[in-house]
């Protein structure tokens, strides 16, 4: 990809609604707000995590999502429309250390 895209909004079968949220320290606070887009730079990879920064928010769930399972999920961008993913489901302790690759005791 050459040119940088924006993420719109998502859409998923297992949730009414796919809401796009953006995490910010407002002091020592973590403040959640909802955002209409994301832009994402030519060459930049954007993580979405639990506890972090950008993320998708699953609004009204079908059911229960279990850990291991996977999901459709549409993202819509304004410069090349749809693009379908697959979604694979895994505890946050898990996703966040894969991430953080340490622990706290």
């Amino acid at each position: 990809m050459s040119a940088p895209v924006t993420l719109m909004g998502a859409s998923s079968p297992a949730s009414d609604t796919v809401e796009l949220h953006e995490m910010q320290m407002d002091g020592d606070m973590m403040q959640m707000r909802h955002v209409d887009e994301i832009h994402v730079e030519v060459g930049e990879t954007t993580t979405m995590r639990p506890g972090g920064g950008l993320h998708l928010m699953l609004i009204g769930l079908a059911e229960p999502l279990k850990e291991g399972e996977r999901f459709p999920l549409t993202l819509t961008f304004a410069e090349q429309g749809d693009v379908d993913i697959e979604v694979w489901v895994q505890s946050a302790q898990e996703g966040s250390e894969a991430a953080e690759g340490h622990h706290h005791h």
